[in-house]
């Protein structure tokens, strides 16, 4: 299935997806406890882990248009990844949005790397 970010206020926090580069505005777990104090709402998927995303999985469009897989519910890895806050897809909807150590670290030696690659040429 595809989604699309529903603009919302009180968007917060900013999110830069690891795979793609990809900056991204979400309303953060305590913007989401004072909005939704009976916690009625559904997450049905997270970005931004580790994981290795379902090859037919869900895919969330973002505003310039960049391709983000969706993960599962359940598929980040503790205590190196936390959800941080959510991004709305639909009414009552939202993505979890996960940070974690492993992926900042990573993208910082590979980007760390290309640009060393290029130093030397």
């Amino acid at each position: 299935m595809i989604y699309r970010i529903v603009p919302q206020t009180g968007r917060s926090g900013i999110f830069v997806e690891p795979r793609s580069g990809c900056v991204i505005r979400y309303v953060t777990r305590k913007e989401m406890s004072e909005q939704y104090r009976d916690k009625n709402f559904n997450v049905i998927g997270e970005i931004g882990g580790f994981a290795r995303a379902p090859a037919q999985g869900d895919i969330l469009i973002t505003e310039n248009g960049s391709n983000i897989p969706i993960l599962p519910r359940g598929s980040r890895v503790r205590p190196l990844e936390w959800i941080v806050g959510y991004i709305a897809v639909e009414k009552n909807s939202y993505l979890a949005v996960v940070k974690s150590l492993c992926c900042s670290l990573m993208c910082r030696r590979k980007n760390s790397r290309s640009t060393a690659w290029k130093k030397k040429r």
